[in-house]
């Protein structure tokens, strides 16, 4: 319905989502049934339409214009962030997609000077557009794509920045490659980069209140720990708070040490496949939510922990949004 009145083909859609028109179609004749919240998001986001509606069919379908105003504006003051939208970055293409990255990475970058300049090139910047946003020469990007020369530490770490991906990964090739776009905030954050046009009331900061496993249920820690920086426009509920995750069950989306930021569950609303923080028989878990006939299942991603059966006395605690990658 939102593809038609927006004009596009399913072919179109699946472009600027980074996957096949045969995945499009699939979701909107139900074949696909549980679209990760990330790809529903981006579907909004690419549709122009509230994501609620979306996921619910309730309220309004159209975005609130002066939202988009709002956003348009602060995105003409920084022609930068623009000229990088026009790049799909690699993680935001198909799973296929960045698998094929890393086993690309693997072969054909084996050192720092390989690595910066496959992943330049993969996000479609010239060495003098890659020097502009670094303010070097672009004789410069050259001399370390050739191995003469490496970047100090400050530059590596700017370096990082402007291509969004983990100064350990452009060092040893070790590691997740790009970062989260929570990482980005932050660091761009740390390093002063995003002053003067930045709005502060993007980021606030919410309370990490512990550990939850990420394998069987165990009893948490629930003394706050620190506070964790996050996108005010996607933690939204007042009680948004964090949980450092122990355990690899859900990998490799989440793994130990990852904090995963959560807002408490209402009751309403869950669509399959959600990842969810449960209580079950009194103790945590960090799960996904499936419904299978009547019955309600936490379900691990690599299928290291039998699928867990919600029973009376159980309940959903809160619904993860964002995952913070750890460092």
């Amino acid at each position: 319905m939102a593809r038609k009145k927006r004009g596009l083909s399913g072919t179109e859609l699946g472009k600027l989502l980074g996957v096949s028109h045969t995945a499009v179609s699939k979701w909107e004749t139900g074949e696909y049934q549980n679209p990760r919240i990330d790809t529903l998001t981006r579907i909004a986001d690419a549709l122009n339409i509230c994501l609620q509606w979306l996921i619910t069919g309730q309220g309004q379908m159209e975005r609130d214009k002066s939202l988009d105003a709002m956003r348009a504006a602060y995105e003409s003051k920084r022609p930068e962030i623009k000229r990088a939208e026009k790049h799909t970055r690699p993680f935001h293409k198909s799973a296929q997609a960045v698998k094929e990255f890393r086993e690309k990475a693997s072969m054909e970058a084996r050192d720092l000077a390989q690595r910066i300049r496959l992943i330049r090139r993969e996000l479609g910047l010239s060495q003098a557009e890659l020097a502009d946003k670094l303010d070097v020469d672009a004789s410069l990007i050259s001399r370390w794509e050739k191995g003469d020369r490496a970047p100090d530490k400050l530059q590596l770490a700017a370096l990082s920045r402007a291509l969004e991906v983990h100064a350990q990964w452009l060092v040893t090739g070790e590691g997740e490659a790009f970062m989260t776009e929570h990482e980005v905030l932050v660091e761009k954050l740390k390093a002063g980069e995003l002053s003067g046009d930045f709005q502060p009331a993007r980021l606030r900061w919410i309370p990490n209140l512990g550990t939850v496993p990420g394998g069987y249920p165990y009893a948490p820690s629930v003394v706050p720990q620190h506070s964790t920086p996050v996108s005010a426009d996607v933690m939204r509920h007042p009680r948004a708070f964090s949980l450092t995750v122990r355990g690899n069950s859900m990998a490799p989306a989440i793994v130990d040490g990852d904090e995963v930021a959560c807002e408490p569950f209402d009751g309403r609303f869950l669509p399959p496949g959600a990842t969810v923080i449960a209580m079950v028989a009194g103790e945590t878990t960090l799960k996904s939510y499936f419904k299978k006939g009547n019955q309600h299942l936490l379900v691990s991603t690599n299928g290291t922990v039998q699928p867990i059966p919600l029973r009376e006395d159980d309940y959903i605690v809160a619904r993860v949004l964002l995952v913070i990658k750890k460092p």
